[in-house]
C-alpha cells in the first residue's frame, strides 16, 4: 500500500496549542535562568558532598576516581553514578581532570544560595514545590544514599504512597506541557482512526499514571481499548481505582525487556504504544524498540517522552534508581540520550519521526524534556485478525478453522532459508492475562473479597479461587504487601499473626487455601484430607501441600529449605507434577513458633521424626525423597527412619544441599547468609560497600582454623593483621553497634529498592528468625546412611556471604555419609537458579531418571 503522508503542521499546531493552554506563560530568558539555576544547585551539591568527605585538600587535593569512591564509601552499584557526577563537574568547569586525577578548578559555590534561586521559580509555576522538596531530600541525604543506607525509592514513594511521584511527574511546567502534548497527540490520532474495531493503545511502564491521566481523559467517548501496564503489579491497584469509570481501560504486568509473547501479546496487535519516561531504563534499547516495532500494526505509532541528555538534577536524584547501560556499575553511563540519538534509534527501526516537542523555539525547550512520536510500517497493508477469522468462518467448515491467527512482519527462517517451524510453534502468545479465569468463581463473600483484593494487587480483572498467585504475576514481595493489607481490612485476618498469614500464601498461593485458613482462624483441625488442599494434623507440625502428579507411582516428597516455606519450590513442584510419575507433595513448617522452640542441636532429628511419622500416618509406602538446601538433611534423616520402619525408599536425591560448615554465634554472619534471599549482595549489604568479599572469606577461614570451625560472637570485631582485616573488624564493630532491628529494617529498604516496590517492615524479621534457626540446626553431622543417594551439584558456585562458595565441600560430605551407591551429577545454575526455569527442567529430568532407574 502507498503510505499516506506523515501528518505535519496542522497536527502539531493543534497539539502545541492545547499543551500551551495547560501551562502558564513563560519567556525564554526566564526558563534559561531557571534551568541554569537548577543545574548549578545540583552540581554544587555534588561537589559539596565530595568536599565533606575530605577530598580536594591536604593529601587528597588531587585524588583519582578510586580514592574518591573510597572516601565516599560509595556502594559498588553507585560507582558509575559518581563517575558521571565527576564528568558533569568537569564539564561545568568546577573540576579539572588531568592524568587520571581531579582537582578543584575554582572556589566551590554555596549550594544553599543556588537552591534559594531555584525556590524562586516555584511561585511562577516553572518548578513545583514537590520537585524542589524531592531534590532537597536527596541533597540532605547524599552521603547516606551513596553508601546505600537510604533507599531512593523511599524518597519517591514515602510509606509506599504515590503522591510525591505524581507531583514529580506531572506538577511542574515542562511535565504538564509534555503530558498534555501526548494527550492531545493521541486524541488526534484516535479521532482519525479508520481501522476495524477500537483503537488499541498499549502503555508500557505506566507507573503512577501521571501521563495516563490526561491521555485517558481526552479519549473518553472514543472507541478505544487501553492496556495500562507496568513491570510489576505494584502500581496497578491504584490505577484501577483512579480510572475505574473508564471501562475500556485494562491492566496488566509487562516487562518489555522480555519476550512479548509469553506475556500475552502478539505482533501487529497494537495501534499506539506509549512510553512516558521509561525507555531510558530498559536493559537493551534495541531489543525494546524491536519488540515495540513488532507489536505495532501497519501505520501504528510510538509516542514517548524522555529527558534529552544527562541533566545534573536527574543524576542527583533518579540516578540512584538507574541501572547503567550494559549493567556496568563501575564505568557505565545512564540510559539518558540526546534527542538526535533517540530519533536516530527510532529511524533505524523504520520509524518516521515528527519534530520533537517542545520545539527549539519554545521557551520550555531549554529544560531538555521532550516528547517524540514516530509512525511505523506506513507502507504495509493492514490486516485485521477478527475480520480474517470471520471471512474464514464463512468459507471453511469448523474443523478446518485455525485455532490461532497472528499477523507477522516476516516468517522466521532456518540457516538454510527454510521456514523455522520450531520457532513458529513457540510464537503463540500466552493466554491474555486480562482474560477471565477458567477457575471456579468464589462461592462465599469471604472468597469473593479475597479474589477482589488479589485481582487488585495483580492488576487483573478477576482471579479464580484456585488460580496460583505466582502464575498470575505475584512474587514474595507482593505476597508480603497483601498480607499486611489483609490484616488491616479483614476482621478474620486480624486474628492471625502476620507470619501465619504470609506463610500460608507462600506455601499455598491461592484464594481457596487462604479462605480456609481465615475461616478457621489459628485453630488447626485434627486432619484435613480434601483432595488438592494442604493437609495439617494436630499431631504434626508439617503442612503437606499437594502439587498433583497423578495417583500412580511412589509419592515424590520435597522438603522445605531454611525459610520453612515452599515458595521457592513452585517451579520444581509443578515440573515434577507434569511428569505424572507419582503424586508430588511438599513439606513446609505449619507453626513457626513450634519450629523455633526446638533446640537447634535436635531440630533436624526431631523434624525428620515428625515428617516420617506423618508420611506413614497418611498411608504412603513407597517414596522418592527430594531435598534441596537444608531439605537435604531432612530428606536423608526421613529416609533413614522410613527404612527402619520397613518402608520402601525408591530414591533419595539431593539438590545442591549444603550443610552449615561453620559453627557461630556471630549474628552478622547469619544476616550475611540470609540476605541473598532478598536478592542483596551479602558482603556489601551487611558489612559495607567498602569491604572486599575476599577479606570476609579469608577472615572466616582464619577464624575457623583457630577453633575447629567455630567462630564465636565478637571474633570478627577483634580481627587485625593487615588493612583488609582491620577494615573488616571496624565495619563489624560499627554494624554491631546498631540494633539488629535497625539492620533488618535497612535490609528491607534495600530489598525494596532492588525490587522497585515498598516492602512491609514485618517481612524481613519474620523470615530471618526462621532462617537463622535453621542455619544453627544445619550444623549437623548425620550418621552413616545405608541406602543409595543421588547428588545434583550446581556447576556455578554461590557466595553465602561469609564464604566464597562451599559447594565443593558438599559432595565429599554426602559421599562420606552415604554407605550405599553415591551418584554425583553436575547440573547447570547456581544454588538459587537451579530450581527455577530453565534449569529446573534439567533437574527434574535427572530426578525422573533416578526414580525409574531405582524402581
Amino acid at each position: 500500500a502507498e503510505p499516506e503522508p506523515l501528518p505535519g503542521a496542522p497536527l502539531l499546531t493543534a497539539v502545541k496549542r492545547y499543551a500551551d493552554s495547560q501551562v502558564g506563560s513563560f519567556d525564554a530568558q526566564q526558563v534559561r535562568e531557571y534551568q541554569a539555576d537548577l543545574s548549578a544547585a545540583a552540581l554544587s551539591s555534588m561537589l559539596e558532598v565530595l568536599l565533606k568527605a575530605g577530598l580536594f585538600s591536604g593529601e587528597r587535593a588531587e585524588p583519582d576516581a578510586a580514592t574518591i569512591l573510597h572516601a565516599l564509601q560509595a556502594e559498588p552499584r553507585h560507582h558509575w553514578l559518581v563517575r558521571r557526577w565527576l564528568g558533569a563537574l568537569c564539564e561545568a568547569g568546577l573540576l579539572h581532570y588531568t592524568h587520571s586525577h581531579y582537582r578543584l578548578a575554582q572556589p566551590a559555590p554555596n549550594p544553599a544560595l543556588a537552591w534559594g534561586r531555584v525556590e524562586q521559580a516555584v511561585a511562577s509555576g516553572l518548578c513545583s514545590q514537590a520537585l524542589l522538596d524531592y531534590q532537597l531530600n536527596h541533597v540532605w541525604q547524599l552521603p547516606q544514599l551513596l553508601k546505600g543506607e537510604v533507599n531512593p525509592f523511599d524518597l519517591l514513594f514515602p510509606q509506599g504512597q504515590l503522591d510525591v511521584a505524581l507531583q514529580l511527574y506531572g506538577g511542574d511546567a515542562v511535565s504538564r506541557y509534555n503530558n498534555h502534548s501526548i494527550a492531545a497527540l493521541i486524541n488526534r490520532l484516535a479521532t482519525h482512526h479508520q481501522g476495524d474495531g477500537p483503537l488499541r493503545i498499549l502503555e508500557i511502564g505506566a507507573g503512577t499514571g501521571a501521563t495516563s491521566a490526561p491521555v485517558i481523559g481526552l479519549l473518553d467517548g472514543l472507541e478505544v481499548d487501553y492496556l495500562f501496564t507496568d513491570m510489576t503489579a505494584f502500581f496497578l491497584p491504584a490505577a484501577k481505582q483512579r480510572f475505574a469509570e473508564h471501562a475500556w481501560v485494562r491492566y496488566g504486568v509487562l516487562d518489555i525487556d522480555q519476550d512479548i509473547r509469553p506475556q500475552g501479546l502478539a505482533s501487529n496487535s497494537v495501534d499506539i504504544v506509549l512510553c512516558a519516561g521509561m525507555l531510558n531504563s530498559v536493559k537493551d534499547i534495541d531489543n525494546a524498540l524491536g519488540q515495540i516495532t513488532e507489536l505495532l500494526s501497519p501505520g501504528g505509532w510510538l509516542v514517548f517522552s524522555e529527558p534529552s541528555g544527562e541533566w545534573p538534577p536527574i543524576l542527583l536524584t533518579q540516578g540512584f534508581m538507574m541501572t547503567p547501560a550494559n549493567g556496568d556499575h563501575d564505568q557505565g553511563r545512564s540510559g539518558l540520550r540526546d534527542a538526535d540519538i533517540w530519533q536516530a534509534r527510532v529511524k533505524a527501526f523504520g520509524g518516521e519521526c515528527l519534530p520533537a516537542l517542545p520545539q527549539a523555539d519554545h521557551p520550555l525547550a531549554a529544560l531538555g524534556m521532550q516528547v517524540f512520536a514516530a509512525r511505523f510500517k506506513a507502507g504495509v497493508q493492514r490486516l485485521n485478525v477478527d475480520s480474517l477469522r470471520r471471512a474464514l468462518a464463512e468459507r471453511l467448515p469448523d474443523y478446518m478453522l485455525p485455532a490461532h491467527l497472528q499477523v507477522l512482519d516476516r516468517l522466521p527462517l532456518t540457516a538454510n532459508g527454510k521456514v523455522d517451524r520450531k520457532t513458529l510453534a513457540g510464537w503463540r502468545p500466552a493466554a491474555d492475562a486480562q482474560a477471565s479465569s477458567s477457575q471456579e468463581a468464589p462461592s462465599d463473600p469471604l472468597s469473593a473479597e479475597l479474589c477482589r483484593v488479589w485481582a487488585d494487587a495483580l492488576g487483573l480483572a478477576q482471579i479464580g479461587v484456585e488460580d496460583s498467585f505466582y502464575e498470575k504475576g505475584a512474587d514474595s514481595l507482593i505476597l508480603a504487601r497483601v498480607a499486611g493489607q489483609l490484616r488491616e481490612q479483614l476482621p478474620q485476618a486480624q486474628r492471625l499473626s502476620y507470619d501465619t498469614l504470609l506463610r500460608q500464601m507462600l506455601n499455598e498461593p491461592n484464594v481457596a487455601a487462604l479462605a480456609r485458613l481465615l475461616n478457621q482462624g489459628e485453630a488447626t483441625p485434627a486432619t484435613v484430607a480434601v483432595s488438592g488442599e494442604a493437609q495439617r494434623s494436630s499431631s504434626s507440625n508439617a503442612l503437606v501441600v499437594p502439587f498433583g502428579g497423578g495417583d500412580v507411582g511412589p509419592v515424590r516428597v520435597m522438603f522445605h529449605a531454611a525459610l520453612g516455606t515452599l515458595d521457592y519450590f513452585q517451579h520444581l513442584g509443578r515440573a515434577l507434577a507434569d511428569q505424572q510419575a507419582g503424586p508430588v507433595i511438599g513439606f513446609a513448617v505449619a507453626d513457626t513458633e513450634q519450629y523455633l522452640a526446638l533446640e537447634p542441636k535436635r531440630l533436624i532429628e526431631s523434624v525428620a521424626e515428625d515428617y516420617a511419622e506423618r508420611l506413614i500416618a497418611d498411608g504412603h509406602q513407597r517414596f522418592q525423597l527430594i531435598g534441596y538446601c537444608l531439605g537435604g538433611l531432612l530428606a536423608t534423616e526421613v529416609a533413614r527412619r522410613l527404612l527402619e520402619r520397613g518402608m520402601e525408599v525408591v530414591d533419595l536425591s539431593l539438590i545442591d544441599s549444603i550443610p552449615m560448615f561453620i559453627d557461630t554465634d556471630e549474628e552478622l554472619a547469619y544476616e550475611a547468609i540470609f540476605v541473598p534471599n532478598l536478592n542483596l549482595d551479602p558482603v556489601k549489604t551487611v558489612f559495607g560497600a567498602h569491604i572486599e568479599d575476599y577479606d570476609v572469606y579469608r577472615a572466616i577461614d582464619l577464624l575457623m582454623a583457630r577453633d575447629n570451625r567455630r567462630v564465636p560472637a565478637g571474633a570478627m570485631a577483634a580481627l587485625s593483621g593487615d588493612p583488609g582485616l582491620d577494615a573488616l573488624a571496624l565495619a563489624v564493630q560499627q554494624q554491631s553497634a546498631r540494633s539488629q532491628e535497625e539492620r533488618l529494617a535497612e535490609y528491607a529498604r534495600l530489598a525494596s529498592g532492588q525490587a522497585g516496590v515498598p516492602i512491609g517492615p514485618e517481612l524481613v524479621p519474620t523470615l530471618f528468625r526462621v532462617c537463622r534457626h535453621s542455619m544453627r540446626a544445619a550444623r549437623f553431622d548425620p550418621l552413616p546412611f545405608l541406602g543409595n543417594m543421588t547428588y545434583l551439584r550446581c556447576l556455578e558456585q554461590q557466595s553465602f556471604g561469609i564464604t566464597g562458595g562451599v559447594g565443593h565441600l558438599a559432595a565429599p560430605f554426602w559421599e562420606d555419609a552415604c554407605l550405599g551407591h553415591f551418584e554425583l551429577i553436575d547440573v547447570p545454575g547456581n544454588h538459587f537458579s537451579v530450581i527455577e526455569p530453565p534449569h529446573v527442567h534439567t533437574v527434574t529430568a535427572h530426578l525422573l531418571e533416578a526414580l525409574r532407574k531405582n524402581s
